[in-house]
């Protein structure tokens, strides 16, 4: 069953606050994704890097700017940020799916529509299936770690691996040794990392509040361009608080130069390959 969220019609007048440019509105009910799509002046998944109070409170009016890392987009310019207002507060770090409407968007009262990707699943369907996403410029910057934050972090006793599959059995010393030392990524991982051979490194992903092993499709070689000549040692880096892996060498047999590789949705995702020139 579709999930009925709200959208905003906005008065143009503002309220007698100390912050300008804040505006009244009202909640009306649209059920359709092609109506809300319509209604939107943005439409576009985001996380949210940072929020602003703006020290009002009350129905229907701006209580918060979000500013939000702009991860795809379906209508309005394609931006690496957007500010956007809102009457209930954001969850920094977390990813949403947001129809926004106002010009600027920090006039917009987004009353319930901006969800988190997991709870905007028809929404998603529809776009994927109906419209075109805008192509989004590559980033100006070279992603950091502080990019992508996390939530929270792990603080327990790490559980032991689950070595349901002969991929997890036959790596089960790392994967049992490192896991036992508590997540050293994104919060609640733990990324093993082995030898896959001379100058050759691969790993898993496991989580320390489970035990569940991921195997992703990572492998990072040295670049050699002559006999006993390496061009480029590979490297890897994470962070406990961040999301992002950064890996240099020859990435996954396909290429030579730096990847940046982000962790969400327990799947690690390519986010940018600058190529060795």
């Amino acid at each position: 069953m579709t999930k009925t969220v709200g959208w905003c019609v906005f008065a143009l007048t503002a309220l007698l606050t100390p912050l300008p440019g804040v505006a009244h509105a009202q909640c009306v009910i649209v059920d359709q994704p092609e109506k809300r799509f319509a209604q939107a002046d943005a439409v576009f998944l985001g996380t949210v890097l940072r929020t602003e109070a703006t020290g009002v409170q009350g129905a229907h009016v701006i209580v918060e700017i979000a500013t939000f890392r702009v991860e795809r987009t379906w209508k309005g310019d394609a931006v690496k940020e957007l500010r956007v207002g809102a009457d209930r507060p954001f969850e920094k770090g977390r990813e949403y799916l947001v129809f926004a409407g106002g010009k600027p968007l920090t006039t917009s009262i987004l009353c319930r529509w901006a969800e988190p990707t997991d709870r905007a699943k028809p929404a998603l369907d529809w776009l994927s299936k109906k419209q075109s996403p805008a192509l989004s410029p590559a980033p100006a910057a070279i992603p950091a770690f502080g990019d992508f934050p996390v939530r929270e972090v792990f603080r327990g006793t790490p559980a032991v691996p689950i070595l349901a599959t002969p991929e997890a059995r036959k790596f089960r010393t790392e994967l049992t040794r490192q896991a036992a030392q508590g997540p050293n990524f994104a919060g609640f991982y733990t990324f093993a990392r082995w030898g896959c051979g001379a100058g050759c490194v691969t790993g898993a992903i496991i989580d320390a509040r489970t035990g569940q092993v991921w195997f992703p499709s990572f492998r990072v070689e040295d670049l050699i361009t002559a006999p006993g000549k390496i061009t480029l040692h590979h490297g890897v880096g994470a962070e406990l608080d961040s999301e992002l892996v950064i890996a240099e060498g020859v990435i996954n047999e396909q290429g030579a130069g730096t990847a940046y590789f982000r962790w969400h949705d327990n799947a690690l995702k390519l986010i940018r390959f600058d190529r060795l020139k």
